[in-house]
């Protein structure tokens, strides 16, 4: 498989394909300009965190960062795109040093969930982090994905 994508209209084009290697390492070619290609390696790594974060922000609501479930397993809801609890959110926003989360009313942490951005970068964060729990987390989209997260972590 080859994907090809152009991130601005003026930046060049980069053509990624998976090599034959066991550890799914890509290769990328990246045209600098129209006479002059560079080979470039893709970490591996990057490549199953992109894998995880997709499967992840499917399987938790369909792709929907206004995603709303009004009642999770632990009887309470959970926002957005990867359906985080507000005191889920302020913590690991907390954390991570994202922000100051003083004064922060729980409906402040609720709009937050919505902004797929900052909670997709919170996710990318916790992929890295070793205190975190998956199973407590995401536990049904975690288990469904456990295959890909040994990947990552293996990585």
């Amino acid at each position: 498989m080859l994907l090809i994508a152009s991130l601005w209209l003026s930046s060049p084009l980069i053509a990624i394909a998976p090599n034959s290697s066991r550890n799914g390492s890509g290769q990328a070619l990246a045209m600098v300009d129209d006479n002059s290609v560079v080979d470039m390696k893709i970490d591996p790594k990057l490549i199953v965190e992109n894998e995880i974060v997709d499967k992840m922000e499917y399987c938790e609501s369909g792709y929907n960062p206004l995603a709303l479930n009004p009642m999770d397993k632990d009887h309470t809801p959970s926002y957005g795109l990867l359906q985080f609890k507000p005191e889920t959110l302020i913590s690991y926003t907390n954390r991570y040093g994202l922000m100051n989360t003083n004064g922060w009313e729980i409906s402040d942490a609720m709009n937050w969930a919505y902004d797929g951005q900052f909670v997709e970068s919170i996710f990318r964060k916790m992929l890295y982090d070793k205190k975190v729990v998956w199973t407590q987390e995401f536990p049904d989209c975690y288990r469904r994905n456990q295959s890909l997260f040994n990947q990552f972590f293996s990585l």
